[in-house]
């Protein structure tokens, strides 16, 4: 059954990411209105003209604080929230308390307004593992990160590799999210569904992407570089990386992301599966309850 009515309204917060920017693309592609949520909304006036006049932009400027998202959610049908701390700075660990803060504010915020049928959260495939060379692992609905968890557990010392700690806490903090958010979810029954999708790395079309933020912008210069095949570059490491993720360890196209994360909110609800968390790897797809069943 369907949760959300045809021409109703769902909300993307994060609406200026990468993601959250193909999220609005295609919820209006399937007729539905979204209001897009920002940190600053002169910054991204450029959203309401480009995506037209089913589409609405509104301000959010501290995620992490109580009632930041009571406005945003007021007639809401359906939530498809993105938006994240990204200050990834490896001595940031108010970063994993944001995230939890973000998450649960946001379900407090929905559970007051009688509209809201569905709220989906974007998680990540770091929140359940960071795959070792040579090491099998298994993941399934039961699965996070622990090791990054337990990495993230006190203040860096400064050791090993910053860039390698900067993705622990990531993996950390969605972990984190994801648990606590199931967690309230379990614990205060909300009349909505609740789901979290949990993708691979990302790649896909960009929407605008000349006024996409830093983090993305500094990615499309990195691979604004002729296109070759594989075969073609010679550092045998690049190729096994590139056709590792290719193949065992997986990536996801953005628009099978989307897709999944839009047939989660629309027309995979009632009240039978209210606590579902969808792993999204490459070609692979599994749904398992939060409660293994």
């Amino acid at each position: 059954m369907s949760s959300v009515p045809p021409g109703g309204l769902i909300l993307v917060t994060g609406a200026n990411s990468y993601v959250g920017s193909v999220a609005i693309q295609v919820f209006l592609q399937r007729d539905y209105r979204v209001r897009g949520t920002v940190r600053n909304v002169a910054r991204h006036a450029w959203m309401t003209g480009h995506f037209g006049p089913r589409f609405e932009l509104v301000e959010v400027s501290e995620i992490s604080s109580p009632g930041a998202f009571d406005e945003a959610i007021k007639d809401v049908d359906g939530i498809a929230h993105l938006a994240m701390n990204m200050d990834m700075d490896p001595q940031n660990q108010a970063v994993i308390h944001d995230t939890i803060a973000t998450n649960l504010h946001l379900l407090r915020s929905a559970a007051r307004e009688p509209s809201v049928k569905s709220v989906v959260i974007t998680s990540t495939s770091a929140a359940c593992t960071l795959p070792t060379t040579g090491m099998p692992y298994k993941i399934d609905a039961t699965t996070w990160n622990t090791a990054a968890i337990e990495h993230t557990s006190k203040p860096w010392n400064g050791e090993g590799n910053p860039r390698w700690h900067r993705i622990l806490l990531y993996g950390a903090a969605k972990a984190r999210g994801e648990q606590e958010a199931f967690a309230w979810v379990l614990q205060h029954k909300p009349r909505f569904s609740f789901n979290t999708v949990v993708p691979k790395v990302n790649f896909g079309t960009a929407v605008a992407p000349e006024n996409m933020g830093y983090p993305r912008q500094i990615l499309l210069k990195s691979v604004d570089e002729r296109v070759v095949d594989a075969d073609q570059v010679d550092n045998q490491r690049s190729v096994e990386v590139l056709k590792k993720m290719g193949k065992a360890d997986g990536f996801t196209s953005v628009e099978d992301t989307l897709v999944k994360a839009v047939h989660t909110i629309l027309e995979n609800q009632c009240e039978n599966v209210p606590k579902t968390r969808i792993d999204l790897f490459h070609e692979s797809l599994a749904s398992q309850s939060s409660d293994g069943t």
